[in-house]
């Protein structure tokens, strides 16, 4: 699965954790939680996707912004997040 796969799900984001549990198991990650989430079975692939990440950031906001606070940030959407994947690739 991939990150813009899992954050098309109504409700997969979250701000704040990692994940987010809803009825025992986590049904809503940050951006750092679905990375680990959808890469981190492979240590290469979780590398590269948060690279990607990173660099689409950095391409958007400069480089003072970080995974964490972009997610974070009070007036993020969930269609941010989803933009920021989709120009990411990952």
């Amino acid at each position: 699965m991939t990150l813009q796969e899992l954050f098309a799900k109504e409700n997969s984001w979250c701000q704040g954790f990692l994940t987010m549990p809803r009825g025992g198991d986590a049904s809503s990650w940050c951006l750092m939680g679905g990375l680990i989430e959808c890469y981190g079975e492979c240590a290469n692939a979780f590398y590269n996707a948060k690279v990607k990440l990173i660099a689409s950031l950095r391409d958007e906001h400069g480089h003072g912004v970080s995974i964490y606070t972009y997610n974070d940030s009070p007036d993020r959407t969930i269609e941010d997040i989803r933009q920021l994947v989709k120009a990411a690739g990952v």
